[in-house]
């Protein structure tokens, strides 16, 4: 048997692939807040919630990612195409920051853009603390180490379910947000 067909063998087992998804499932949760915290002072240094929207016009963003066919430029396409737009999600994404201006060059939806790029780092640190675990012969490790080509797919698909928690968080912070703008008042 070759190298070749013993990694494929390996990186389909079910058994296996279950271990991972249980693995990574662990991980994100340790590393979920930290992403969450930044999210958090993102939306509030544009202080999303102070428009009186009734319904979160971030709904139909996260809808775009849940999308079977998402993907992470699919995505980052259509929060370009809403910024350039005048209603509804347009202007929440079109809002400038309230605080730390000299740290944010762009409105709401380019710093979202570039909050959503820099998942993939956690993506990749995720499947590292997930490596540092992990005996040498340990059969994730044939899945995940830096050296196999089925890396890069993995770090694909954890950076686009970061994406989609993130997205999802934000909503609901957006309705914090707002609630909290609404009791203010």
């Amino acid at each position: 048997m070759t190298q070749v067909e013993t990694t494929t063998q390996t990186n389909t087992n079910p058994l296996v692939r279950e271990q991972l998804t249980l693995l990574i499932e662990r991980e994100t949760r340790y590393q979920l807040d930290a992403i969450l915290k930044r999210m958090q002072a993102m939306a509030n240094d544009f202080n999303i919630g102070a428009r009186g929207d009734k319904r979160s016009p971030l709904r139909n963003l996260l809808t775009t990612a849940m999308d079977r066919t998402a993907s992470l430029e699919v995505i980052k396409n259509y929060i370009s195409y809403q910024t350039a737009r005048s209603e509804d999600i347009g202007k929440v994404l079109k809002l400038h920051p309230q605080r730390n201006k000299d740290q944010c060059l762009g409105n709401f939806g380019s710093e979202l853009i570039k909050s959503l790029d820099d998942l993939e780092t956690d993506a990749n640190a995720i499947l590292d603390a997930i490596l540092s675990t992990l005996p040498d012969n340990h059969a994730v490790r044939e899945i995940i180490d830096h050296n196999t080509p089925s890396r890069e797919i993995e770090v694909i698909d954890l950076h686009l379910k970061l994406v989609q928690l993130y997205l999802g968080y934000l909503v609901r912070e957006h309705t914090a947000l707002k609630g909290t703008q609404t009791y203010r008042n």
